[in-house]
């Protein structure tokens, strides 16, 4: 019987400033490491995983980030999915949070929290892919984001 794919850690960024810091460490974790620039290889990066673990950095391209965010969260109710947001605002947490985050770090964020995190989730993943399995493949891609998504928006990205 073939083995089930191991965790994947999707890092979807557009300067790779996140790829390059975690990639040793997910190495040696065993973990599967992606790095993903664009909204069609992010979507691929959690092609039959059940639990895929996703960091989105928010430190370019904000609104395209975003609509990922949602992309992702709806694609895969079950990621676990970290954004990392460098603006420090409480009102944009609370947005990411709402838009399916489900952990947002916010201003200088260090690479040990992201690492300490990680190695957390990593655990879960593992355990939760136990009880739900693996699935073959990702659902129905969505397509642009609602025009409520861009009102919503507004004036913050």
């Amino acid at each position: 019987m073939p083995e089930s794919p191991k965790v994947a850690l999707t890092i979807h960024e557009m300067r790779g400033d996140w790829s390059r810091l975690l990639r040793s460490t997910a190495a040696i974790w065993g973990v599967s490491l992606r790095e993903t620039r664009s909204t069609e290889d992010l979507r691929e990066s959690f092609s039959g995983q059940s639990v895929p673990i996703v960091t989105i950095s928010l430190a370019t391209r904000r609104e395209q980030m975003l609509a990922d965010l949602v992309m992702c969260r709806s694609s895969i109710p079950n990621a676990l999915i970290l954004v990392i947001e460098p603006s420090h605002q409480a009102e944009a947490v609370e947005l990411i949070r709402e838009l399916g985050a489900t952990q947002v770090l916010s201003g200088a964020v260090l690479p040990p929290t992201v690492i300490d995190l990680l190695k957390d989730w990593v655990v879960l993943a593992s355990q939760r892919r136990e009880r739900v399995g693996w699935i073959r493949s990702v659902a129905t891609p969505l397509g642009p984001p609602a025009p409520w998504f861009e009102r919503w928006m507004g004036d913050w990205v």
